[in-house]
């Protein structure tokens, strides 16, 4: 369709006429970005910013009968900048971006940019009528703990003083069964907003986990003296704690190691109440415990499905880069909005059991990370974040790692709020090395005592949702696919060759995030979920990529994983290595009695080919990682290259307590017939048995002999000298 700045929506009600006390009211959940509404050419109101709920109260301009409800909505105006930040990675900061209305993801990001340059604007978040008769519940938040939990409930009159009585119960939702109730409290109603508490202690819920998501129907109920239904609250809980102790999060009290992925395409098809059911269920399957919503928050339908489904979710803010670039502060207009609708955004999510971590925004201080003027801005809306929701832990900028000198010499002393942990960005087999020849030891340095570190934004590159091949723009403007996957990185390529690339990149990194975590970081997500399935925008196709099996197995409760990198061995060769076995259980179990075993699996038929000796670990704690040695012998094969599948099996008494499956390829040993590349012979002095064995391999030399040569055969050798030869002897 053609673009427009600005245009009508318009909707026509047939309503009775309304007993005496009966109040109608339309609440909006998003428009993007300017509104005014109507009722039969009266003007209820006027709105701006496109993350905040609002509503009118319809009842002294209806009428009975056919009634005309119209909405004007208009795009904010925006001067042209040519003023630019930088890249972002890929997106390209503008002042035009940044110094305006808060859009996420959305709106313009090119320098020139205009109103014509938004994704999205209109009406985009659902829109309904409620019925009240005679006050009204505004605003209801739910605080649990593990054996009770407090209800904030705040209300008003709509109908002049009158006495009310407020009371609440609990129904768990599979069941049906009532976990309890309140006492009724009598409140005092008039015109004014009063708030009142209900309490309950000492039952037993049962607990709310990604991994078991359950729920209770919490029913707040506003009734008149002689117990008339006045108004209902109604909204699916969960009871659970989620907290910072130390450089830990803990998850109704037991230590919780993040393990996750982001981010999911809403913003790409927010309004289909099928897209997070699938996605979030194909998550939750895959062993994906966290997501972070990058950049827009969640509406409703996709928070319920994270609730009912099991998702963790880092709710982030709606200003990404709000605070980049050498250009000054947020203009206080521009703030006090900021502030306005993020107070929307907290309280919409506060209710839900699903929201773990709030993250104020994406890389917020990027190009001017020591400006106290903007430290003071940020910190301003850390601190509203926290006193909105006590409860959970706040991330003052994803992509902040703190630094003791500036904390301690700039921050602290001006009680500014930095959040409650670290959060980096890293992009492991995309803009740097692969984690096949690099470990996580290079990211996870300067640790902050006490504080966690995590990664919420951990990228190994974007297949394209459509065709499996490198998403366009970095393969025609960034060459970074071609680096790893050559001329395949091209349109019309095979998109196999890079989808496995992207496999077999992202599981080794999560494995050795994981495996080497000690008690040093407290999870990852990796980069970017969306791009895990063909589609993913569209809930009736969407179909994982292999990245996505692979998770699963990374990302498994209890997690396997090689100590070695390679992939690819000789036939009948003998490799030393050892796999890494991670306790994550989801009941929180230590573990006994296990048996670990390797075996090779041909990819074609699935028989298992060989196997090696089993090994017994006796006890594993939870939340422990622990290295077993193991001793691998690679089958001999048929053909001179074969794929095969190296599967990890672990089991206990009752059978498979978890597996992972790596891809490798077996080559036939070089034949001894085959001739010498070098026309000398090799002495050896203290290489090592693995070096030995690879010059063996080769066939580089006539032959190799351990120790110096005889003075006869010096002049046709070649030494090859260990590092840990002595000096003396050579």
């Amino acid at each position: 369709t053609e673009r427009a700045e600005d245009g009508w929506y318009q909707l026509h009600l047939d309503v009775p006429a309304l007993p005496r006390r009966r109040r109608i009211f339309i609440e909006f959940e998003g428009v993007a970005m300017k509104s005014k509404a109507f009722l039969n050419g009266k003007l209820l109101g006027e709105h701006i910013g496109m993350f905040s709920r609002f509503a009118y109260d319809l009842t002294s301009h209806l009428k009975a009968g056919r009634n005309t409800l119209a909405v004007f909505v208009s795009m904010e105006k925006i001067p042209s900048s040519t003023l630019s930040l930088g890249q972002a990675v890929t997106v390209n900061l503008t002042a035009s971006k940044i110094l305006t209305l808060s859009k996420g993801m959305f709106g313009p990001l090119s320098p020139d940019a205009n109103n014509r340059s938004y994704d999205l604007h209109g009406i985009w978040q659902p829109v309904k009528l409620t019925v009240r008769d005679g006050a009204m519940i505004d605003d209801a938040w739910f605080v649990p703990s593990l054996d009770g939990a407090r209800v904030q409930v705040a209300m008003r009159s709509l109908d002049g003083a009158q006495p009310g009585r407020l009371r609440a119960r609990w129904t768990d939702v599979k069941t049906k069964a009532v976990l309890a109730t309140t006492e009724p409290v009598d409140v005092p109603l008039d015109d004014a907003q009063v708030t009142r508490d209900l309490t309950i202690r000492g039952v037993q819920p049962k607990l709310w986990t990604p991994a078991a998501p359950n729920l209770y129907r919490l029913d707040v109920t506003l009734e008149s003296a002689s117990g008339a239904v006045l108004d209902r609250w109604t909204h699916n809980v969960g009871f659970r704690t989620f907290e910072v102790r130390g450089n830990r999060f803990f998850l109704n009290g037991k230590p919780y190691w993040l393990r996750g992925a982001n981010q999911l395409p809403y913003g790409k098809n927010s309004w289909d109440p099928a897209l997070p059911r699938a996605l979030i269920r194909l998550m939750h399957d895959g062993n994906q415990r966290l997501t972070r919503t990058h950049a827009t928050p969640w509406n409703e339908a996709w928070l319920r499905a994270a609730d009912e489904i099991g998702l963790g979710v880092s709710i982030e803010g709606i200003r990404p880069w709000g605070l980049a670039g050498k250009i000054g502060g947020t203009p206080p207009d521009m703030f006090a909005h900021w502030l306005m609708e993020n107070e929307d955004v907290v309280k919409r999510g506060r209710n839900h059991p699903s929201v773990l971590l709030w993250t104020i925004g994406n890389e917020m201080l990027l190009r001017d990370d020591k400006s106290l003027e903007k430290w003071k801005l940020l910190s301003d809306v850390v601190k509203q974040t926290r006193r909105l929701d006590p409860f959970r832990p706040v991330i003052a900028d994803s992509t902040y790692h703190r630094e003791a000198e500036f904390y301690n010499g700039m921050l602290k002393p001006n009680n500014l709020d930095d959040g409650d942990a670290d959060d980096i960005h890293r992009y492991r087999g995309w803009y740097s090395d692969s984690p096949f020849v690099i470990d996580t030891r290079a990211d996870i340095r300067n640790l902050t005592p006490d504080r966690p570190l995590i990664g919420q934004e951990m990228s190994t590159g974007y297949p394209d949702l459509d065709t499996g091949l490198p998403v366009l723009r970095y393969t025609r403007d960034l060459v970074t696919p071609q680096a790893w996957v050559g001329q395949d990185a091209y349109p019309g390529s095979d998109p196999a060759v890079f989808l496995e690339h992207n496999r077999a990149v992202t599981k080794r990194w999560a494995e050795q995030l994981r495996f080497q975590r000690g008690d040093r970081t407290a999870g990852f997500m990796l980069f970017s979920a969306e791009c895990w399935f063909s589609h993913s925008y569209d809930a009736r196709r969407a179909t994982p990529y292999p990245v996505y099996r692979a998770m699963r197995d990374a990302w498994s409760p209890v997690g396997l994983a090689l100590e070695t990198g390679r992939r690819r061995f000789y036939a009948g060769e003998e490799v030393e290595t050892a796999a890494f076995i991670t306790n994550d259980d989801e009941q929180f179990r230590d573990l006994d009695g296990l048996t670990l075993r390797a075996l090779f699996v041909d990819e074609q038929t699935k028989q298992e080919v060989v196997a090696t000796a089993a090994a017994v670990i006796d006890h594993l704690p939870y939340y422990a990682t622990m290295r077993q040695a193991l001793r691998i012998r690679v089958p001999e094969t048929k053909g001179p290259r074969v794929t095969m599948n190296l599967v990890l099996r672990l089991t206990d008494r009752k059978g498979l307590v978890s597996r992972t499956l790596d891809r490798v390829e077996v080559f036939a040993n070089p034949s001894a017939s085959v001739q010498p590349v070098i026309a000398a012979r090799a002495a050896t002095v203290s290489l090592g048995q693995g070096l030995r064995r690879f010059v063996n391999d080769a066939r580089l030399f006539q032959d190799v002999n351990d120790g110096m040569p005889p003075d006869m055969d010096a002049p046709r050798s070649v030494l090859l000298v260990g590092a840990a030869a002595a000096l003396k002897e050579l």
